[in-house]
């Protein structure tokens, strides 16, 4: 069992009902990226588990070269703030597997807009998934998002997998972060900024530098499964290449919906962490 079930009750739920995270990892220049994405952990909590399309698999490749990566959980306003570091493994090896997966613990319902499953399930290039397992190595967590500038709480395990978290006494010392360095600054994926933070006080401040390319799915979020012809051709011929260079086929979604696991039903109650429904174009 997960030493994560050992936490307080208010943040286990927090942890289990999310289905958002903010997931970090960090290019090789040294710069964190911040991508928010559909999370799902695991039934025993033992990995926290995000995932990017095999189309776009850069996220991926940045945790696989350097697994160091984190994970912020959007919460309710009388809810827990938690904050996670830990480590990925990369998980590739069964596409199949990952899709019918990926569908299991997230649904189709915030991406579909109306889509009925029979269209939904030939979006391949959407429902083709890399995941991403993360192993919780230390957990800071805030009282409510009031809390954020007062010493987060502190569970935290060694440099490698152990039996379960060993409890810090008290409050951790100080806030899990410099406050100083590079920095990105994403407006729920929409808009992704690189630049580099300084704190003067109780204040940080960005610098931006440039901003990231934005995703061709975001140009119109009502249409990720239905995008442009000139779209799907390019996510197609990249989901073949990758496909290929694994030595798999692309995988074929059921005609039926897989169902929802245990935990997707749960993270399904909280309506006020679902995806925003955007419309129009960009």
């Amino acid at each position: 069992m997960s030493g994560l079930t050992a936490l307080p009750d208010e943040v286990v739920a927090t942890i289990e009902r999310s289905s958002v995270t903010e997931f970090a990892t960090v290019t090789r220049a040294g710069v964190p990226i911040d991508t928010p994405l559909f999370s799902f952990p695991s039934d025993d909590l033992a990995t926290l588990d995000v995932a990017t399309g095999l189309s776009y698999p850069a996220k991926a490749e940045r945790a696989r070269r350097n697994p160091k990566v984190g994970m912020f959980l959007p919460t309710g306003p009388d809810q827990p703030v938690v904050l996670v570091r830990g480590r990925a493994a990369v998980r590739d090896g069964d596409l199949q597997a990952n899709a019918e997966r990926y569908v299991a613990e997230t649904g189709f319902d915030a991406v579909g807009f109306g889509l009925p499953w029979a269209e939904a399930r030939k979006a391949v290039w959407y429902w083709t998934r890399v995941i991403i397992e993360v192993t919780p190595e230390r957990v800071h967590w805030w009282e409510g998002p009031r809390d954020g500038r007062s010493a987060p709480h502190l569970e935290q395990r060694g440099p490698g997998p152990l039996p379960g978290i060993r409890p810090a006494a008290g409050r951790a010392r100080s806030v899990p972060w410099t406050g100083a360095g590079p920095a990105t600054v994403t407006f729920f994926g929409m808009e992704t900024f690189v630049g580099t933070v300084v704190t003067e006080g109780d204040v940080c401040s960005a610098t931006i530098d440039r901003a990231l390319p934005l995703h061709p799915l975001l140009q119109n979020p009502r249409k990720v499964l239905k995008p442009s012809a000139e779209i799907r051709a390019t996510l197609l011929r990249r989901l073949v290449h990758e496909v290929v260079r694994r030595g798999q086929r692309v995988p074929v979604l059921p005609e039926e919906q897989p169902a929802l696991t245990r935990l997707a039903t749960v993270r399904a109650g909280r309506p006020f962490e679902r995806v925003p429904r955007i419309s129009g174009n960009r």
